[in-house]
């Protein structure tokens, strides 16, 4: 993604970047994700916000997870670095006057600003196991 021609690339918004409610409501989408986007996803995730100020929303919540969902077949775990459809959830949310309880703190994915400090620490982590995994081969070699 381009802001303007000529621009660096934007960074990916990361879950560092979120406040405590958008996390949450990130957290959620994905466990809807992981259990198949259904009447069971929603069940166990409204037991587990029962007394939280997000359990007032999740009507609005399940309807922007449903919305912002484009292939309801593959999903894989995104890590740290949010997807599109998961950006789409929190500007939906943020958009929504009706449904989404007042009490929650979540903003549009694009007034989010992006720190780079999840993209960073994943590069840290690849290099990391890059290191071992040449560490690993060389000792084996040493060894034979």
């Amino acid at each position: 993604m381009l802001e303007s021609a000529g621009a660096r690339p934007r960074e990916p918004l990361g879950l560092s970047d979120l406040r405590p409610d958008e996390e949450l409501i990130i957290i959620a989408y994905r466990e809807w994700r992981r259990r198949g986007a259904g009447a069971v996803a929603e069940h166990v995730i409204a037991r587990s916000l029962r007394g939280l100020a997000a359990y007032d929303g999740l009507d609005a919540a399940f309807n922007a997870f449903a919305a912002a969902t484009q292939d309801f077949d593959t999903w894989l775990d995104p890590g740290i670095v949010m997807t599109t459809e998961e950006e789409r959830v929190l500007t939906l949310l943020a958009r929504d006057t009706t449904g989404a309880p007042a009490a929650l703190d979540i903003r549009a994915a694009n007034v989010i600003p992006r720190t780079g400090r999840d993209r960073m620490l994943m590069r840290v982590n690849d290099s990391y196991h890059a290191t071992a995994a040449l560490y690993g081969r060389a000792a084996h070699t040493q060894l034979h």
